[in-house]
């Protein structure tokens, strides 16, 4: 009798042992994979907010280049617009968080709103990330187009000053300041059509 005893003890007390082992075992998975799930999350995030700034950089550039046309050449909005794309092209330090609300408290007169983290282009920052090649080929595309309307842009910011291209791309023949055309160059349908082609890649991006 105390024999069957207890082998039934040994057996009860293997079986709960298992159980509790199982259950440890389970609950670390779970919790490995929640954390990974976490960390994905967090990621895909961070991923978004980089990508998302290919869109808000171009934004901010229209509305400055506008800005600078429409006031008649005011030197503090042509100062922010390449303060924003040396930052994108990693000429400039970065603000600490960027990808919040920056710019604007700047237009107000804020001038620095935040720390300034390091310098790194934004391209750089996508592959630190681990964008796929696939991301950064459209985030890379969006970026030769945004560059491109650069070109336009900087024309009509120099009409305003008077100054004009000249066969080597530079700024050099000096006329009158037309900003007529200045204003046309930043608000014609041609415009509005490049802007539209940057959003594209960024869109399929999300």
């Amino acid at each position: 009798m105390k024999e069957n005893m207890r082998s039934i003890f040994i057996i009860v007390f293997v079986s709960i042992a298992v159980s509790i082992t199982a259950l440890i075992f389970v609950t670390l998975q779970l919790r490995r994979a929640s954390e990974s799930l976490a960390e994905a999350t967090i990621s895909r995030y961070e991923s978004y907010l980089l990508a998302d700034e290919m869109r808000q950089s171009s934004d901010d550039l229209t509305r400055l280049a506008r800005t600078y046309v429409i006031s008649g050449g005011d030197p503090k909005w042509e100062k922010q617009y390449f303060e924003i794309l040396d930052i994108r092209n990693g000429v400039l330090p970065r603000p600490v968080h960027y990808e919040n609300i920056y710019w604007d408290f700047v237009a107000a007169g804020d001038l620095n709103p935040r720390p300034k983290d390091k310098a790194i282009a934004l391209l750089d920052l996508m592959k630190e990330k681990g964008f796929s090649q696939l991301e950064l080929k459209k985030l890379d595309e969006a970026k030769e187009i945004s560059d491109a309307l650069v070109k336009t842009e900087t024309i009509a910011m120099n009409m305003v000053k008077g100054l004009y291209v000249d066969s080597e791309g530079k700024f050099t023949i000096k006329k009158t300041p037309d900003f007529e055309e200045a204003r046309r160059l930043m608000h014609n349908d041609e415009y509005h059509i490049n802007k539209a082609k940057i959003m594209k890649p960024v869109s399929e991006f999300f």
